[in-house]
This record gives structure tokens, C-alpha cells and sequence, in this order.
């Protein structure tokens, strides 16, 4: 029972991301749906003034390259999450599906605001979208929607929507910009066949 719709057809996989924490990757995996009218990618470059004296105007000067910050949208729901596998690939054609809480997935991702113990920061987020946008994040913002519900009014589906900031560990050259864009991961996380990390299995799977 919907308790209404959404225009998203939750039975039907759009582009899927894999999210798994960069400080303990082979921990836990997960994947989600996203299906965005649009991709906000935002750039700030830190400029400052300068005023010598005497003179009628100012002199700009750089300062650094901000880090990038993004608003992704996704959906977990149990149609979707009941059909992926371990191994990166979907059964389109299952049609016993057992039983998703998706509670489950939606505090797992809420666990990245908060470390794992007093003292500690929150791990960093690795977001592996294949040939789009694979990057490590820290998450800022965290807002999730429950939106369709099972007869017993148990949660079928939500929506999280994630305010995140790049984490550079190196300097990036103009060029790498031009060439990779933020496409580009550590050839050691990601599988090109699958998009996955390579040899991260989650513990008991």
C-alpha cells in the first residue's frame, strides 16, 4: 500500500551507487538508487583583497581551491534492495523477494554524521558512481523520507538526500581536472568491470 506516489518508479533500477565507509571499506557495503533531474556540483575558489596604500583599488590575489561540495538524492527500497547480490549484480528476473528492512540501510548511511566513539570523527564516505562522480566525502547533512509503506505500515521505501564535501588527500593539477574530473579512483578500490571495490568482501557474505 503506497501511502502516496512518488514520480520515481521504485521497481525499476536507475543509476546505482555503492557506499561503503573509506576507513573500514570491506565492512560494509551497500547500494542505493539514485534518478536525478540534475546533479549540483559546486566549486568555490577562495580570492583575497589586496589594498596597497595610495592606490584607488584593490589587487586580487589567489587563495586556494575549495573542495567540491555536492546534494545527491537517494532511494533505498525493498523491491531494489531485495534484488541486489553480493557480488555487484541485480536479478531482474526474481520474483520472491525476501523481506528488506530499510531501516536498516537508512541508519547504517545516518552513522556517517557520527563517529564510532567519543573523541573520534565520523569516517569519511566513499560514494563509487562509475564513470560520474567517485569520490571520498564527508558528510554535512543528512535528511531522510519515508515514503511508502507495507499494510502494516512497516517502511518499503525512502529517500535520503546527502549534503557532502569532497576529502583530498592530494593536490589536483588543472590538467588532472580537465582529464578526470571526479571520475577518477584509486585503481586499488575500484573494479572498471563492475565498479565496485575490488577485493572487499563484506564480512559474512
Amino acid at each position: 500500500m503506497a501511502i502516496f506516489e512518488e514520480p520515481m518508479d521504485l521497481t525499476k533500477a536507475g543509476a546505482r551507487v555503492t557506499l561503503t565507509s573509506y576507513d573500514d571499506p570491506g565492512e560494509e557495503m551497500h547500494d542505493a538508487i539514485l534518478n536525478p533531474a540534475s546533479l549540483p556540483i559546486n566549486v568555490e575558489v577562495a580570492v583575497g583583497e589586496l589594498h596597497p596604500v595610495g592606490a584607488s583599488n584593490t589587487t586580487l590575489q589567489y587563495g586556494h581551491t575549495k573542495s567540491l561540495t555536492s546534494t545527491l538524492e537517494l532511494y533505498f527500497s525493498t523491491q531494489l534492495q531485495g534484488r541486489f547480490r553480493s557480488d555487484g549484480h541485480d536479478q531482474p528476473g526474481r520474483t520472491a523477494i525476501a523481506p528488506v528492512d530499510i531501516m536498516q540501510y537508512v541508519n547504517w548511511l545516518a552513522a556517517f554524521c557520527f563517529g564510532k566513539e567519543a573523541g573520534r570523527a565520523p569516517s569519511p564516505l566513499l560514494i563509487l558512481w562509475p564513470n560520474v562522480l567517485n569520490i571520498i566525502v564527508v558528510v554535512r547533512s543528512f535528511r531522510t523520507e519515508y515514503i511508502r509503506f507495507a499494510r502494516d505500515l512497516t517502511p518499503t521505501a525512502a529517500r535520503v538526500s546527502l549534503e557532502c564535501t569532497e576529502l583530498r588527500f592530494s593536490h589536483k593539477t588543472s590538467d588532472e581536472q580537465r582529464k578526470d574530473g571526479w571520475t577518477k579512483q584509486d585503481p586499488l578500490l575500484e573494479s572498471g568491470a563492475t565498479g565496485r571495490p575490488m577485493n572487499l568482501k563484506p564480512k559474512g557474505r
